[in-house]
């Protein structure tokens, strides 16, 4: 499922373009490999730590179309916190061109239902979110999530 979307953001994006220039992809991931450290830290903490998992996978493609030249990074950020047999799965993909920066956020919340006899996967939501321009909106927003859904 996350696969699926993450591909279909990325035929999107790129347009058919296949040109990536990889010393900018190498920059890039070292700046977001910051981010990334970040990110689990103040997860963890806000969380307690307990029972918890933090994954973070992220992509970075960088398009160059014939006519415009398109940074496309895309920053995933899966995060996968266990509250109570709640999973909260948070995919964060930033998309930054020279005149516009949209950032799309994917929410999916996941509650796994454990019986003895049955065992149930139910989708809560599935929130969007375009138009924002600071990633520290999308840390606050995923944070939020992740409190509202462990009281």
């Amino acid at each position: 499922m996350v696969v699926a979307v993450i591909t279909g953001v990325v035929m999107v994006v790129t347009r058919g373009e296949r040109k990536i220039s990889v010393l900018i992809v190498m920059v890039m991931v070292v700046i977001v490999a910051v981010v990334m450290v970040v990110t689990v830290r103040v997860v963890m903490v806000v969380t307690g730590g307990v029972r918890k998992m933090a994954v973070l996978i992220v992509v970075i493609i960088v398009v160059v179309t014939r006519r415009v030249r398109v940074m496309a990074v895309l920053i995933v950020a899966v995060m996968v916190v266990v509250i109570r047999r709640v999973r909260v799965m948070a995919v964060l993909i930033v998309v930054v061109t020279r005149r516009v920066r949209v950032v799309t956020v994917l929410i999916v919340v996941i509650i796994v239902v454990v019986t003895r006899r049955v065992r149930m996967m139910a989708v809560l939501k599935v929130v969007v979110i375009r138009r924002v321009r600071m990633m520290t909106v999308l840390i606050v927003v995923v944070i939020v999530v992740v409190v509202i859904v462990g009281a």
